[in-house]
């Protein structure tokens, strides 16, 4: 069962609770890659890099919103792997 976020809520001093959450396999992303780097789509992989951060950071500020007395500080961890390049693009985004 899956349950849908609304990110878009009013009072973002109030964090998101997200009770369900679901997952895609890892060649099911391949697969999706593929497509939105094919003909159909064109895009590059530096756009999807920037895309996936930019929503990682849209995201978290929601959930995590900056107030004067509250999450100040955000440490992101980022990896060699695939997830990496986005981790280093949206802690390039939060930090603006």
């Amino acid at each position: 069962m899956s349950t849908t976020v609304d990110l878009t809520k009013d009072d973002a001093a109030q964090p998101v609770s997200v009770p369900t959450t679901t997952h895609i396999s890892a060649s099911q992303a391949a697969e999706i890659d593929v497509k939105l780097m094919g003909p159909e789509y064109g895009f590059t992989l530096e756009q999807l890099m920037e895309l996936a951060g930019l929503s990682v950071a849209a995201a978290t500020q929601r959930v995590f919103p900056v107030t004067p007395n509250t999450h100040q500080h955000i440490l992101v961890l980022c990896g060699p792997g695939n997830n990496g390049g986005g981790g280093v693009v949206a802690g390039r985004h939060l930090a603006h």
